[in-house]
């Protein structure tokens, strides 16, 4: 059983939900996750279909995306990073965004090379994709050809790159000594990029001290629990409370 809580609630009143973009979302996430587990979004995991429906689908009054950064903490570190990479395919393949780039930051090159197999074993098992899809293994980088949009793995000495990126993921398993470039404020105000996506995730219980998960978390639980305010910032998080292991 979880207990778990999200921040539609902090929808403004002049923003609205678009069912269509939230639709588009889903069954785009439900089509990956039909390719890693055959089966759907499971019951466990609903709150990843509740974080799509609400980052996606409401909307300012002028189109664009509300939230354009969220937060994402779970015990579940392979769950995490499956979740970061369906987001990373939904945001280079199907948010409709020509040559968007997108990022998925690492710290080293052994890292990258896993996480990039798993994306390459997400589309090879994806007919939809893998037709369109051009993979450069030695780049850790992918193209949707329909789009001209790129997604690529990046270690430190690339993470200048994501300061034009239409989506960025990071995950609390991939430390980073400097964090300068994930500033919150700045993702916001790029002037290519309608509306980017910055994704953090992390454990629920974190006991990470490094800067930007520290101040992630309890910005989230700030924002939860009512004690802080900011548009554009979707929490969630995400306590086990119980676990049941049936043989």
């Amino acid at each position: 059983m979880q207990d778990y809580y999200t921040s539609s609630v902090l929808a403004q009143p002049n923003s609205r939900y678009n069912h269509y973009s939230a639709e588009i979302a889903v069954s785009f996430i439900k089509m990956l996750s039909n390719q890693i587990n055959g089966g759907s979004i499971s019951t466990r995991n609903m709150w990843q279909e509740r974080f799509i429906k609400d980052v996606f689908g409401i909307e300012t009054s002028n189109g664009n995306r509300q939230f354009i950064y969220a937060y994402v903490a779970t015990d579940d570190e392979q769950e995490r990073l499956l979740f970061l990479a369906r987001i990373a395919l939904f945001l280079t393949c199907a948010d409709r965004s020509p040559n968007g780039e997108v990022y998925y930051c690492v710290t080293d090159q052994e890292q990258s090379t896993v996480i990039f197999k798993d994306i390459c074993d997400i589309v090879v098992h994806c007919e939809n994709l893998r037709r369109y899809i051009k993979l450069s293994l030695c780049q850790k980088k992918l193209i949707y050809k329909p789009l001209n949009s790129s997604f690529q793995i990046i270690t430190p000495n690339e993470y200048k790159l994501v300061q034009n990126a239409h989506g960025v993921l990071v995950d609390e398993s991939f430390v980073f000594n400097n964090c300068s470039c994930f500033n919150l404020k700045n993702i916001g105000q790029r002037t290519r990029e309608k509306q980017p996506l910055l994704v953090v995730t992390a454990s629920a219980q974190t006991t990470n001290k490094n800067k930007i998960f520290h101040s992630l978390h309890q910005k989230a639980i700030n924002v939860l629990n009512g004690k802080d305010t900011d548009s554009l910032f979707y929490p969630t998080i995400i306590h086990e409370l119980e676990h049941h292991n049936n043989s």
